[in-house]
């Protein structure tokens, strides 16, 4: 009789313990789409010495060279 009790007790007690769980894992911070707000002033890292920026390489998975626009010869395993 009393591990049956005790069962109920765990069973209730897991229960409201994943209910909580569930509660706040819920998709609360999405803001509404808005975007982030800036960090230090700039929105992306192209933004940062713009003027005087030589090369910049968004690491987007293809290699190419954003201000030149240059691709690379040969790319093997980028990821």
């Amino acid at each position: 009789m009393k591990t049956m009790k005790n069962a109920k007790l765990l069973a209730c007690a897991l229960l409201v313990t994943s209910g909580f769980a569930f509660y706040a894992c819920s998709d609360d911070d999405d803001n509404g789409g808005s975007s982030l707000p800036p960090i230090g002033g700039y929105n992306n890292a192209d933004e940062v010495a713009a003027a005087d920026l030589l090369a910049y390489w968004p690491l987007d998975g293809n290699g190419k060279e954003s201000i030149s626009s240059t691709d690379p010869s040969n790319v093997v395993n980028v990821t």
